[in-house]
């Protein structure tokens, strides 16, 4: 925090996060984002998520909420710059940022993405990641080299899932299949 002096008294403010949006002012508590770590993050360890997982589960979403319509304070300023409609930027963004936004998923559910398991997990895990995250971009714009099939989009997100398994047999097929295609 910072101290604040007015009229002879000090009072703690900060720069707060809240969805997005800086604001210097007095301190009301924590920002959103703050609250959001402190609140949720002990609510998910107790539901049996691992610590470092559910904290940067919370962190993504919350530098993420500088995307998402209605704040979309990145695609604002990105419309400005471009003059073109905020929505339309902001839409665009969400979608080329799917892969950011499902991938505090695979943080919960895998946490050798987080370099928490032994060596070989490690890897399978952070190399699945990638194939994964490449497999859902492709998926979402219809090409990786040519144009793909209906089909050949709807097998690369259900391949990316099991890439980014925790079970090692399983993530190790599908990163094969994912070479492949």
């Amino acid at each position: 925090g910072i101290l604040t002096a007015h009229q002879g008294t000090c009072t703690p403010s900060f720069f707060q996060a809240e969805d997005g949006i800086r604001d210097v002012e007095r301190s009301r508590g924590l920002g959103d984002v703050y609250k959001r770590q402190v609140l949720v993050g002990p609510a998910l360890a107790k539901l049996g998520f691992p610590t470092l997982p559910s904290q940067m589960f919370l962190l993504y979403y919350a530098i993420l909420s500088a995307l998402t319509p209605p704040i979309a304070v990145a695609a604002i300023a990105a419309s400005a710059i471009a003059d073109e409609d905020p929505f339309k930027i902001a839409f665009s963004a969400v979608r080329l940022a799917i892969v950011g936004f499902l991938l505090p998923f695979a943080f919960v559910w895998n946490p050798g993405i987080l370099l928490e398991l032994g060596p070989l997990a490690n890897t399978l895990a952070v190399v699945g990641a990638f194939a994964g995250a490449l497999a859902v971009a492709a998926s979402l714009e219809g090409l990786v080299k040519t144009q793909l099939t209906a089909i050949e989009r709807g097998v690369l997100p259900i391949a990316a899932i099991g890439a980014v398994s925790p079970y090692l047999a399983v993530s190790a097929i599908c990163i094969l299949s994912l070479i492949h295609i």
